[in-house]
């Protein structure tokens, strides 16, 4: 199975207070979401960034080039990972947007990784990673959190195409292993999931109305199979039909040519 339909959960939950100790070693936190603490397969990243006078340019931190907020000098950050590696990247943001080079950052279950924020000698911010020894110190004189706010909607696409025979809405006999996979990473963050939203979507040829019920179904079929194996989670479930195209440039009659151009509009999201 491809690896571009691996879902990697990264999920990102603010926390904002003091140290203290938990099971999984020392936290930040104050009041806190349900669940937020680490477990065996959790890690924990915290950005912090000391006090500085060069207030006129912001660190800009992307995850897996999705941006999750900035850090203003004395502030720190810490967020949840359910995988075991991040792409990290840190931009400058001033008068205009540098970004810096993306960087692969492996994350330690229930361990907490310290990634601290510094300024090079042309004003660039880069992330670099200290041990924890180094990251407590610091951080006892950095008391305030920042307000970082997840942009980021967290979602896996699904080729239709690969789950369901050409106008079907049976799940394939492959797509049983993606399906099981998906399962699988949900598991491993049992806390962090809390809903899921699939949205069934197909390409332009046929009717409205069977396009609307066909991408329904589909969606359906998803939702069934996940909850028949073990997902017990608040479900909603949406056919959008032929409504929101992802292709731009596929002409012509119906032929296998135009079937073959329209695939990626065939497809389900599942939003969580």
């Amino acid at each position: 199975m491809s690896s571009k339909f691996k879902l990697n959960i990264i999920c990102f939950i603010i926390f904002t207070g003091f140290f203290t100790n938990s099971m999984a070693g020392e936290l930040l936190h104050g009041p806190i979401s349900d669940g937020a603490k680490v477990n065996i397969n959790q890690g924990s990243i915290v950005f912090y960034r000391e006090d500085s006078k060069n207030i006129q340019k912001t660190p800009l931190i992307f995850i897996n080039n999705n941006v999750v907020g900035a850090l203003l000098p004395g502030e720190y950050v810490q967020a949840k990972a359910c995988s075991s590696s991040i792409n990290l990247r840190v931009a400058s943001r001033g008068d205009s947007l540098r970004k810096g080079a993306l960087q692969a950052v492996g994350i330690s279950r229930d361990s907490i990784t310290y990634i601290k924020i510094i300024e090079d000698k042309n004003k660039i911010f880069l992330p670099v990673i200290v041990d924890s020894v180094q990251g407590k110190e610091e951080l006892n004189g950095i008391k305030i959190s920042s307000n970082l706010v997840n942009r980021y909607v967290p979602k896996l696409v699904l080729d239709g195409d690969s789950l369901f025979a050409f106008d079907s809405t049976e799940l394939s006999s492959s797509s049983r292993i993606l399906m099981d996979e998906l399962i699988g990473d949900i598991a491993m963050c049992p806390n962090q999931v809390k809903t899921l939203k699939i949205i069934g979507h197909t390409d332009r040829l046929g009717s409205d109305k069977y396009n609307e019920e066909l991408s329904f179904n589909r969606a359906e079929a998803v939702a069934n199979y996940l909850i028949t194996n073990g997902i017990d989670l608040p479900l909603k479930i949406e056919g959008h039909g032929s409504k929101e195209p992802v292709t731009t440039n596929c002409k012509g009659k119906y032929s296998s040519t135009l079937i073959e151009c329209l695939q990626p509009d065939r497809r389900v999201v599942i939003e969580y």
